[in-house]
């Protein structure tokens, strides 16, 4: 009787102990574990209202780029000079070139601007013309992973400045000290900064009011009848790099076409 009850105990320890590796892999799959995923977790900037659900993020093809700190970053789970990211992305796409549009910046939202713009040069030496900042969503859906998505305006040409299309440029300018003001060209002055001062929780309408003046004057884009919505946005190399996703955040939210502004940054 006592080797019957033995029994019964042992076999209930392995079916409870089976029954939990089974129950701990499905949550592996279903909670998405992140210690299964394929790149380093960081703190992003949070609250982002105009962040999109994204699951390529957690598959294999994805390419995720990781700022670890001001000197080296990381391609899925391996670390790089920052100096070589460019060169390493490039291989990368050379395998798979569809994911050229699909190229993620998993970003600490503590980070210093510059270590992020000069890791955004290098991706735009490899022709990428858009980035997807990994962020964490104001509103949670059941997808784990949000992007911001933004355009990245091209190296600037030696004969820009005679390009039509170069004095149409509008700017959202924010200061070292987190101060937001419209800077405008003309073919008299290079970006005038407007006197009026943006404050932060204002930006969306104030780009929102900016674009719907464009629409009531017609101004279009060269060649075509679309109303010209881009918005460039440009901060200072010491700016905080989640006060230029909240900026980045609100002209999405008003409509506009976004676009970083990365060169000739002061400091």
């Amino acid at each position: 009787m006592k080797k019957i009850n033995l029994i019964i105990i042992i076999s209930a320890l392995l079916l409870n102990i089976s029954c939990d590796s089974i129950k701990n892999a499905v949550n592996t799959v279903t909670n998405k574990n992140p210690i299964k995923l394929n790149f380093k977790l960081t703190d992003n900037p949070r609250n982002v209202k105009n962040a999109k659900p994204d699951a390529h993020v957690e598959e294999d093809t994805a390419i995720i780029v990781t700022l670890s700190n001001p000197e080296t970053c990381f391609i899925g789970l391996e670390e790089f000079p920052l100096e070589t990211v460019g060169a390493k992305i490039s291989l990368l796409l050379e395998k798979s070139p569809a994911e050229r549009e699909n190229i993620y910046l998993n970003v600490s939202a503590s980070t210093q601007y510059l270590p992020f713009v000069k890791m955004v040069d290098k991706l735009r030496l490899n022709d990428i013309k858009q980035i997807n900042l990994i962020v964490l969503p104001e509103v949670k859906t059941d997808v784990q992973f949000h992007v911001l998505k933004v355009k990245v305006m091209p190296e600037p040409k030696a004969d820009e400045t005679d390009d039509e299309e170069y004095y149409k440029m509008t700017m959202i300018n924010l200061s070292k000290d987190g101060k937001i003001n419209f800077a405008r060209n003309d073919k008299k002055t290079y970006f005038t900064l407007d006197k009026e001062e943006i404050k932060p929780e204002d930006a969306e309408a104030k780009i929102k009011q900016f674009l719907k003046e464009r629409e009531e004057k017609k101004v279009l884009r060269t060649g075509t009848n679309e109303i010209d919505k881009r918005i460039y946005i440009k901060a200072t190399k010491s700016s905080n790099y989640a006060q230029v996703v909240k900026l980045l955040d609100a002209a999405t939210g008003a409509g506009a076409d976004v676009y970083l502004q990365i060169d000739d940054l002061s400091e």
